[in-house]
């Protein structure tokens, strides 16, 4: 990896890079935003058998450059996918710097992004809200509620994730669109897929399970407030969501759950919960979140991390597999790629990975979705989670009942 261009604006996607070109973009909100300039697809099985590195070549940035970009179904209703890098442009943000991973000329379309990047910065565009359509009424949602809270109640578990399904009414947003949408409300783990049979747009906050030089991490969120222009408003919301013991207790239940997913693929005695409890901010939401750490296991392969970890505690609940189980009786459908995640590993044997939440997906009828969702636990009020789906969904418009 070497730096190509100093001094660069950003990205600009939007009028740089041709509608008939596929596209693969890392564009979270941190310091690095990635767009893959050559990869080609590969069987999910072999992504799957790569095993990490246990040592990672210190000057080496940014930590993704070439290597292996994949997505994993949460379940059946869509197959997991993986995507081999080969060539990437690598904005970094902090010092304004392009870097160029791996070999070989640049295509035409990606000389003329740099060039573009290097020359003018992008005009801001705005992307107004989209008109989202509720699968089913907010009735139905409701009494879901409060029928998941009778079987906490029995004892049949202690914490689930019910979603919400929204579609997007009218025409399909544009590339265009999706790529200014992450420009402004983009979470640290924003990416667009746009190619001929898939388009997924992900929004998301949450990262999952990261990995380099022998150390796992796992990060589960837990518990949101929705954010105010007011300065005093916001702080008051951040404090309140900090200082809930309903929404403490939701995150202690899911960081005990992915600390026993993870000693599947740890050292022993190596799994420690190294930050309890933070706040997060983003665009929209204020988030609670920990961080859980361990020793991965020598020799071991994403397919067995994902096989410990897969899916989420936070967008299951506990225990996992119960949960899971009724879940799929509650919602009625197949997940899919909701609620699955993002990851790449590097070819100098980074691994990072989020969870598809607020994320847009296309279906087969080239109509876009969204899926939101909340925790249920034993305190839980069914109309406050259903406000808070709502603001989990605003990342992208407002929704509104089926007409």
């Amino acid at each position: 990896m070497r730096v190509l261009a100093e001094a660069c604006h950003a990205f600009d996607l939007r009028t740089c890079w041709p509608a008939a070109e596929p596209l693969l973009a890392l564009l979270g909100s941190g310091r690095y935003a990635i767009v893959a300039t050559r990869f080609a697809e590969v069987p999910f099985e072999d992504a799957c058998a790569a095993a990490f590195s246990d040592t990672r070549t210190s000057d080496v940035r940014p930590p993704f450059g070439t290597g292996l970009v994949g997505l994993v179904a949460y379940d059946g209703g869509a197959r997991s996918r993986a995507f081999a890098v080969r060539q990437s442009l690598v904005w970094d943000r902090a010092t304004r710097r392009v870097w160029l991973a791996g070999e070989g000329a640049l295509p035409a379309h990606a000389e003329h992004l740099l060039h573009v990047c290097r020359e003018r910065p992008p005009e801001p565009a705005v992307a107004p809200d989209l008109r989202l359509r509720a699968s089913a009424a907010d009735a139905r949602y409701l009494a879901q509620a409060r029928e998941v809270l009778e079987d906490i109640r029995a004892g049949r578990y202690y914490q689930l994730n019910l979603l919400r399904y929204f579609s997007v009414a009218g025409p399909a947003p544009e590339r265009s669109w999706l790529l200014a949408r992450i420009a402004s409300h983009g979470g640290p783990f924003a990416a667009l897929i746009d190619l001929p049979d898939l388009r997924l747009a992900s929004f998301s906050p949450e990262r999952f399970v990261a990995a380099a030089a022998g150390v796992i991490e796992t990060f589960p969120v837990k518990g949101t407030a929705r954010r105010h222009a007011d300065p005093a408003r916001d702080r008051a919301a951040a404090d309140a969501l900090r200082a809930s013991a309903k929404d403490r207790a939701e995150l202690a239940m899911i960081v005990d759950l992915m600390r026993n997913d993870l000693a599947a693929v740890a050292v022993p005695g190596s799994v420690a919960v190294t930050a309890p409890l933070r706040l997060d901010t983003h665009a929209n939401v204020h988030h609670l979140s920990a961080v859980v750490r361990a020793r991965l296991v020598p020799g071991a392969t994403v397919g067995q991390v994902l096989d410990a970890v897969c899916p989420g505690g936070s967008i299951t609940g506990a225990p996992k597999r119960e949960v899971m189980s009724a879940i799929a009786a509650l919602e009625g459908r197949s997940r899919g790629l909701f609620m699955g995640n993002l990851f790449y590993l590097s070819d100098e044997g980074v691994f990072d990975s989020s969870i598809l939440i607020r994320t847009l997906i296309a279906g087969g009828d080239g109509r876009f979705e969204l899926a939101a969702g909340s925790g249920l636990v034993i305190g839980s009020d069914p109309g406050a989670e259903l406000a808070e789906i709502a603001a989990k969904a605003a990342i992208v418009g407002a929704c509104a009942e089926p007409a």
